[in-house]
């Protein structure tokens, strides 16, 4: 499972855009949200009922292993059991995520039993998901969007948002992903996302650009860390005022203030 790279301004976009565009002229593109989470690999498979089981699903480890984390996923409700889709077999890759007001229930039952606080939504979701008790991870309320096809038949292989929207139809989750073809529309996407994040009941870091067709993302490959296909826009970190309300004073061993 590679990262993917991470770019800081829209001139980033542009330029990688451009790179893309001199290959692939009729290149379209995907802009979607970009989850603050953890990511996870479901695979299903055939079973004897002519289903579509899921088999396995593993966090990204090391990159290379990864960590079987079947159990806990089948308890998260976004984590559909079995498929009802014609196919021997189906890789999808998403991202497990906390939503605000789960995270905010956590950590006021931590408060009432006097117990650490967790940091935030991303760290206390990749804790759940590698809990060893799946009632545990079950309770917190974990949710999964898709975000990609990573396997599967011709059909779901060839458009990669035309895939997300089959997905949906067929009661998948997936990432808020808009189809554009030009710098503008792009940009465009990205500042709408950017528009979105206080409405929205999850955390997110940034727009993931991703080319649209899957043949073109084979032609273009991968480093042996990043795919050639993708960038993320992050979003500059979000600034508010506060009011400082009270200082308080202690002395200290030496009486020091």
């Amino acid at each position: 499972m590679l990262s993917i790279e991470d770019v800081f301004t829209k001139e980033d976009i542009v330029a990688w855009v451009e790179k893309v565009k001199a290959v692939h002229p009729e290149c379209q593109f995907s802009v979607e949200t970009k989850i603050d989470g953890l990511s996870m690999t479901l695979r299903y498979e055939k079973d004897e009922n002519g289903l579509l089981r899921l088999s396995l699903a593993e966090t990204r480890g090391d990159g290379l292993v990864g960590e079987d984390v079947t159990a806990n996923a089948l308890v998260v409700p976004d984590v559909k059991k079995y498929l009802k889709l014609p196919y021997d077999a189906l890789q999808l890759r998403g991202e497990v995520y906390m939503s605000h007001s789960a995270f905010e229930k956590y950590n006021d039952e931590q408060e009432k039993t006097g117990k650490k606080l967790a940091a935030n939504p991303r760290n206390l979701a990749a804790g759940t998901l590698r809990q060893l008790n799946p009632a545990i991870t079950k309770e917190r309320g974990l949710k999964m969007f898709v975000f990609n096809v990573q396997q599967g038949p011709e059909e779901v292989m060839e458009s990669h948002c035309e895939a997300m929207d089959f997905l949906s139809a067929n009661g998948i989750p997936k990432v808020f992903h808009k189809k554009c073809t030009t710098v503008d529309e792009i940009i465009q996407a990205i500042d709408e996302i950017a528009e979105m994040r206080d409405k929205l009941e999850y955390d997110i870091d940034g727009a993931v650009v991703k080319i649209d067709s899957f043949a073109d993302r084979q032609k273009l490959g991968a480093t042996a860390k990043v795919p050639r296909w993708a960038v993320a826009y992050k979003y500059p970190p979000e600034e508010k005022e506060t009011k400082l309300l009270a200082i308080e004073l202690a002395g200290g061993r030496t009486s020091r203030i």
